[in-house]
């Protein structure tokens, strides 16, 4: 039988409260500690981070802002202590002095990247040798012509045109959807053999094959692409099938590549980090402490319990955002 209610209300009172503030502790700290690698995953993969124009412009700035400004205020503080401290610690305030150094020309080196950095435009040829273009950031400064080094990774893939195919059509070997949206390049295939590749640690291997088709100009063409498990006895050697091909390209910034493309036009863009939202975190903390500490020592001082309401609720409204963000 559960004991609590048989306490005399005071002590009953008191483990109420105790389990209550548990389970919030618990909650609190389980969605705050997780969210620095969550929301970074978040904004990794379902954020658009690239911004052009003046948007990206508005950006730079802000950033630029919040980065030099609060680096400011806390070199200030952090002179006025040494004028204080240096005669005592003179070895400890040269330290500090060499580590704020760092951080400033760390800081400098980071806005000074993202002034710079422009969204290019690149033309680069498909697989039929058909000019694409797509968009590329970058603090690197090229010319409109330049031949730049550019990384394509082509990810392969069978396709099945009975189960996928629907409203999409093909034409001049790319698939477009009933918008009109190229979904990558198509062709028909003729496997030439297949072969087993050890998958690293898993103690099994990935059964792939070697297949060929013609292009649009009737070059003869080989890419690797993965079997599926399940349908392993319908792909011999001389089968048929289709190959969808997708291409992200992007700049080389080791310029080891042989494949280049050409720049085309650039603007003013920015891509911001995935972990730049980490920064978030540490500025509405120190932005609105302030605020909090006047509010707990003005006469409308919240309770225990309102306090940890407050905490819960805003956090409540965090996880909306993303949640409603994500849906979308």
């Amino acid at each position: 039988a559960i004991r609590i209610p048989k306490y005399i209300p005071v002590v009953r009172d008191r483990m109420l409260a105790i389990i209550f503030f548990a389970f919030i502790t618990m909650f609190f700290w389980a969605l705050f500690e997780q969210a620095p690698g969550s929301l970074t995953l978040f904004a990794r993969d379902y954020t658009q981070r690239v911004l052009e124009g003046t948007t990206g412009t508005i950006f730079k700035i802000a950033d630029a802002l919040i980065t030099i400004v609060p680096l400011a205020i806390i070199s200030w503080v952090l002179i006025l202590l040494a004028k204080k401290t240096f005669k005592k610690y003179a070895f400890s305030n040269i330290i500090l002095g060499l580590s704020f150094l760092i951080i400033w020309g760390i800081a400098i080196w980071k806005v000074n990247n993202d002034f710079n950095s422009s969204a290019y435009k690149i033309a680069y040829l498909d697989n039929n040798g058909n000019t694409q273009t797509v968009k590329d950031v970058s603090f690197e400064k090229f010319n409109v012509g330049d031949v730049v080094p550019i990384l394509d990774k082509e990810s392969v893939e069978i396709f099945d045109m009975k189960a996928k195919a629907g409203d999409d059509y093909v034409k001049d070997y790319v698939l477009y959807n009933k918008e009109g949206e190229s979904q990558g390049e198509l062709y028909e295939a003729t496997i030439l053999n297949t072969l087993h590749e050890p998958k690293k640690g898993a103690g099994v291997s990935i059964v792939k094959a070697t297949a060929v088709f013609k292009n649009g100009q009737g070059d003869e063409i080989a890419k690797v692409v993965k079997l599926p498990k399940d349908k392993l006895d319908a792909y011999k050697e001389g089968s048929a099938l289709y190959l969808k091909i997708n291409h992200d390209v992007k700049l080389d910034r080791n310029s080891k590549s042989t494949t280049t493309g050409t720049i085309e036009s650039l603007e003013s863009a920015v891509e911001i980090g995935a972990t730049w939202f980490n920064i978030l975190n540490s500025l509405f903390i120190i932005a609105l402490a302030p605020l909090f500490s006047k509010w707990w020592e003005s006469k409308y001082n919240p309770s225990a319990n309102g306090k940890y309401a407050v905490g819960m609720a805003l956090l409540g409204l965090g996880m909306l955002v993303v949640a409603l963000g994500a849906s979308g």
